[in-house]
């Protein structure tokens, strides 16, 4: 949930004769070990009998979802970077459209882009068991408080598949249970007047019951605003579990997109203007990112949904 500045790394030039070494190294691989270990880290979380299908092509017609789990209406994606990027040919609407298709199915998809798997490895994990109801304990809340930004930034960290770079001027809230340990965290970012949920997560491996919504039901009793906004991160999440939290759809959202060029890791275009402002002057980001050899990867967008204080 929140932005992908948790996959955010020093920006570098490649040549393009790295690039076509990089690009015959990945075409060489097939199925790579990093993709048989995600499937070997499901069969090890899901019972033994649970049937996993590999590159399935019967539900969508020909096209391939990479593990299919029936039994949980599940579909997940090993996106690589190479193959899932503008080098490969998938333009802005095809994750995105690969994920409807799947639901008009009944399928929830879920895509885990290669580098999030590399570097954020047991989030990633805790997160499928959470989609799994495959989690490792049930936590209460005992209570809920403001905390400060380094605090959030710390459980993040420890929790989270996309951490914040940084949180200025958000209001952070915490929920504690009864030995006073961290179990869930939110963050709250106000943008032209309007308040979002910019960051949430709970400790990796529990589930805990009603904690968006408790978290922002003590927001709400702290800050004079009728409601705040959450965007569903539509890789990850089906909008529709969130509202038993109380959230209303409001409307869907385009995909966006990060940049790649090494196919190791992604970064904000943001973070690339930053890097290259001097030339922006005199070049457009587009004839930018072709020169030094980077490429868009689409995400599934995001959907829009409201939590609104009661009464308003």
């Amino acid at each position: 949930m929140g932005n992908l500045k948790g996959i955010t790394f020093t920006t570098k030039q490649v040549s393009h004769s790295q690039d076509r070494n990089i690009t015959e190294k990945i075409k060489s691989k097939g199925v790579s070990k990093e993709e048989k270990d995600l499937l070997a880290s499901l069969k090890s979380m899901l019972p033994r009998d649970t049937r996993i299908v590999e590159n399935d092509r019967t539900i969508l017609n020909g096209k391939e979802i990479d593990i299919l789990i029936p039994s949980y209406s599940l579909g997940i994606e090993y996106d690589g970077l190479y193959f899932h990027s503008e080098k490969d040919g998938k333009g802005p609407e095809y994750h995105y459209n690969k994920t409807l298709q799947c639901r008009s199915k009944g399928i929830q998809l879920v895509h885990i882009f290669s580098d999030e798997w590399e570097k954020r490895r047991t989030p990633v994990i805790n997160k499928l068991k959470q989609i799994t109801g495959r989690l490792d304990r049930v936590e209460e809340i005992s209570s809920i408080e403001e905390i400060s930004i380094s605090r959030a930034l710390t459980f993040f960290e420890a929790n989270s598949i996309n951490v914040p770079t940084g949180l200025d001027g958000e209001l952070c809230y915490g929920a504690f249970n009864d030995r006073n340990r961290m179990i869930a965290c939110a963050s709250f970012r106000k943008e032209n007047c309007e308040w979002y949920i910019s960051h949430f997560d709970v400790r990796g491996g529990s589930y805990v019951e009603k904690a968006l919504s408790r978290l922002v039901k003590k927001f709400l009793e702290d800050v004079f605003t009728p409601g705040v906004y959450l965007k569903v991160d539509n890789r990850w999440e089906n909008f529709r579990d969130f509202e038993s939290e109380g959230f209303v759809y409001k409307k869907s959202l385009k995909p966006q997109y990060t940049l790649t060029s090494t196919y190791n890791y992604r970064i904000l275009q943001e973070d690339f203007d930053k890097y290259y402002k001097d030339r922006i002057v005199h070049q457009s980001t587009e004839e930018l990112l072709k020169i030094n050899g980077y490429y868009k990867v689409w995400d599934c967008g995001y959907t829009l949904m409201e939590f609104k204080k009661r009464g308003s």
